[in-house]
């Protein structure tokens, strides 16, 4: 096309001034996002009830069939998504799910972890089986929903509709439990404060002693999420060998801050569980020190709201053998003397534990490593009982998470009459992408304990897609959580294909990044992250005029709440503040 006929067409088109208003464009994507949630609420509200029914009548049934294995149940009641003879068959391709799927029924997944002859496990199949025609009449009541689910304790889920699981770079199905993943950790277990206490003293190098209290430390610290407050406490001593020689070793507390609890972020996750990987059991024993400073560190945090719980992990010997003394030697004329053995007096521990405690209130959950004697129970048992928490013999480092049940049994039953709230967002294990999830604890009042969590997930994808198409002009739009964080920004969006746990940069730092500078920009972020309404004009020089408001006219910033409450979360993300940059103007 000639650039004169280019031109001509411009020259001749009809122009005409569109004012936008803003209080209509908020109120109309508000309502959308209202009834687009409320829709996506009631489906995981309405599996967690059907769990909830399912469970209660076939546990109380005296007439249920009794199975020795998964393997024994038959394939019409049994589809699991690893075992190919097992598959939900047929599957079609259907390009929502990104995947081959059967939309007529669901499929379990199995943690590796989990035993399957356990009755648990056995149980957990065969009564979620009949959740299939909820998860039906869910999907046609929306038929945009993508996954539903529900999570046992026992490490079972059931997920629809039906598919294979992802594969790793060898062939085989991915790992995964249910029980560790970001949406069952909201609905399982309100904000807590979580001191571990390691025993890292000599007598803990035995056997596996060791490697089972860093696995049960991995599964306390994997288990939290930002809203918790978590700290690692490796407690040991110096002492003087049978020779003589001095080994110097003091307590430890993992992590960047001595002194205070860190959030459970998954940076300090991650660091936390490289450190007490790379432990090893060295020294005397050393608790009075340690729980003194557990203490501490549940005094000095910010954790209003929080339950207070040390976990304890120690093999129970008052004694960490020959070679570990107490005391400097001597020489006589028969030769070198050793100094005096370590025994320890649990009685002085017990009572000056009980004193620490009376202000905190914390529960202390206590795991015996290694099973000598009866006598071994004696210390962590007292411990657990004396302060309302529970006692746990464990012989091996396998399937940690249920063995542990009384301790997550316990955060579980906390919360069960809290509200349920949508999930900050984390990568989707089957391959869709970002996404939020709407978990919903299912509680049983038969049994008076939570029995699982129901889920279903929104893609961030259909969240931003639905925000641009009401954008127009020069517009950017950015979404971030309570937190601040940016969780999409013209400038940066974070990539789910690079890592596991993506992260997301400060919302300040990314409009810096484009503004320059702009101090006002403090108290408009603090609105936003308390859901608040306003307007502030903001004046960069040499660059734009932006005005954050609801509504207002030509240059705005409009803050969007699309759902209701308020919640400490990142583990609750509520879609809190969209802000959509309108109309530009430079000055």
């Amino acid at each position: 096309m000639r650039r004169d006929l280019v031109q001509e067409l411009y020259d001749g088109a009809e122009y005409r001034e569109e004012v936008k208003d803003g209080m209509q464009l908020l109120k109309h994507i508000r309502e959308h996002f209202a009834d687009f949630f409320t829709l996506k609420e009631i489906a995981s509200i309405n599996i967690a009830k059907a769990a909830v029914d399912a469970h209660d009548r076939y546990i109380l049934d005296p007439n249920k069939l009794k199975y020795g294995m998964l393997n024994d149940i038959s394939s019409e009641l049994y589809k699991d998504t690893d075992i190919r003879s097992r598959f939900p068959e047929p599957r079609t391709y259907i390009e929502y799910f990104k995947r081959p799927v059967n939309v007529n029924m669901s499929a379990v997944k199995v943690s590796e972890d989990v035993p399957r002859s356990a009755e648990e496990t056995i149980d957990a199949v065969l009564y979620t089986r009949h959740l299939d025609q909820i998860f039906r009449k869910n999907r046609e009541k929306d038929p945009r929903l993508i996954w539903q689910y529900f999570g046992s304790p026992s490490g079972i889920l059931r997920t629809y509709p039906g598919k294979a699981w992802t594969l790793n770079f060898v062939g085989f199905p991915n790992d995964y439990d249910p029980r560790l993943r970001p949406w069952y950790i909201a609905a399982s277990s309100g904000p807590k404060a979580v001191v571990i206490l390691l025993d890292c003293s000599k007598s803990m190098a035995e056997g596996n002693r060791f490697k089972i209290a860093q696995g049960v430390a991995e599964v306390v610290i994997k288990s939290l999420s930002r809203q918790d407050f978590v700290s690692v406490i490796c407690m040991r001593e110096n002492y003087w060998d049978d020779i003589g020689t001095w080994h110097e070793y003091e307590i430890e507390v993992l992590g960047c801050d001595y002194n205070k609890m860190v959030p459970a972020t998954s940076e300090q996750q991650r660091n936390l569980l490289v450190q007490v990987k790379n432990l090893t059991p060295e020294g005397t024993s050393e608790f009075e020190v340690g729980f003194r400073k557990a203490f501490e560190l549940l005094s000095n945090s910010s954790r209003a709201g929080c339950l207070s719980t040390i976990v304890f992990v120690t093999d129970g010997l008052d004694s960490d053998g020959y070679t570990v003394r107490c005391g400097p030697g001597y020489y006589a004329r028969s030769g070198y003397v050793p100094g005096p053995e370590c025994r320890y007096n649990w009685e002085t521990l017990w009572t000056e534990v009980e004193q620490l405690n009376r202000e905190q209130e914390a529960r202390i959950f206590s795991y015996l490593t290694h099973l000598s004697s009866e006598a071994t129970k004696k210390l962590p048992g007292k411990l657990a009982c004396d302060h309302r928490g529970s006692f746990k013999v464990l012989s091996d480092s396998r399937n940690l998470i249920t063995k542990m049940r009384d301790y997550f049994n316990f955060l579980a039953n906390s919360v069960q009459n809290t509200q349920s709230y949508w999930t900050s967002p984390y990568r989707d294990a089957s391959g869709l992408g970002m996404l939020v999830a709407y978990p919903v604890p299912a509680y049983s009042t038969k049994i008076k304990q939570t029995i699982g969590v129901a889920s279903i997930d929104v893609t961030l994808d259909e969240i931003i897609d639905h925000i641009q198409k009401e954008m127009w002009g020069d517009v950017s739009t950015f979404i971030i959580n309570s937190f601040g964080d940016s969780i999409f920004h013209s400038s940066f969006s974070p990539n789910s294909e690079i890592a596991s746990d993506p992260f997301f940069l400060p919302i300040a730092d990314l409009e810096r990044a484009s503004n320059e500078t702009m101090p006002e920009f403090v108290s408009i972020e603090r609105s936003m992250r308390a859901s608040r309404t306003g307007q502030q004009t903001v004046n960069t020089p040499g660059k734009y005029m932006v005005s954050c408001s609801l509504p207002s006219v030509g240059v705005v910033c409009i803050v969007i709440r699309v759902l209701f409450g308020s919640y400490f979360d990142n583990v609750l993300w509520q879609l809190r503040a969209m802000y959509l940059h309108i109309n530009k103007h430079r000055q």
